[in-house]
């Protein structure tokens, strides 16, 4: 009889065990199940606020295009790091070439990788104004080697004034545009680059002639 009911009492220990595991389960499935559903919701609601989708119309096209600026400049700066012998003032001229270029990197990268690397289009408004400040601060730095008379002379004679006036304006312009558009639009993208080949191609004309 002692057997007998020790066996009893064994077996409801095993099953007072096994009933245990199987809830202690059940509420570890359910934890994780919540877990990962809150995990989800967090993404959602992420998702749309912190990833942008791939700007459209950002053809093959519109990025060759865009390298027009870059070369006008490159252009026109060669002329005037020739002209002027400042170490400063070529630095200067490097960045912003280099600004302009991945700029133009940036929509290559979109219109054949299909990728949106927005730091090469994020770092104009740092790279570039660093460069041209460089360009600035060599006119001072190095001014025994330049003349002011010279220059002025130079941007007054016809037809140099016809095309820096020319390029002052699209300048202007395309600053206008800067603030008044959403950059990441092709139409938008079109009408500055377009703008731009304008201005520094009148700035080569005016430097070169």
């Amino acid at each position: 009889m002692d057997a007998v009911k020790l066996e009893k009492g064994f077996n409801m220990a095993k099953q007072i065990k096994s009933a245990e595991k199987k809830i202690a389960e059940r509420q570890t499935g359910l934890y994780s199940e919540s877990e990962t559903m809150g995990k989800a919701k967090n993404l959602n609601a992420k998702g749309p606020s912190s990833a942008q989708p791939l700007p459209e119309g950002f053809t093959l096209s519109m990025a060759l295009v865009d390298c027009l600026p870059v070369l006008f400049f490159c252009l026109a700066s060669g002329i005037l790091a020739y002209r002027f012998d400042s170490i400063l003032f070529r630095i200067g001229i490097l960045l912003v070439i280099l600004a302009g270029a991945m700029k133009a990197g940036w929509k290559f990268v979109i219109a054949l990788l299909h990728r949106d690397l927005r730091f090469l289009n994020r770092q104009m408004r740092y790279l570039m104004p660093i460069g041209f400040l460089l360009m600035l601060l060599a006119l001072f730095v190095d001014r025994s080697r330049w003349s002011i008379k010279a220059v002025l002379s130079h941007i007054t004679h016809f037809p140099s004034l016809f095309f820096f006036l020319l390029g002052f304006l699209g300048i202007l312009f395309l600053i206008w545009l800067a603030g008044h558009q959403n950059n990441r639009e092709a139409k938008a993208n079109w009408k500055e680059q377009i703008v731009n080949s304008f201005a520094q191609a009148c700035f080569l004309l005016g430097i070169w002639l």
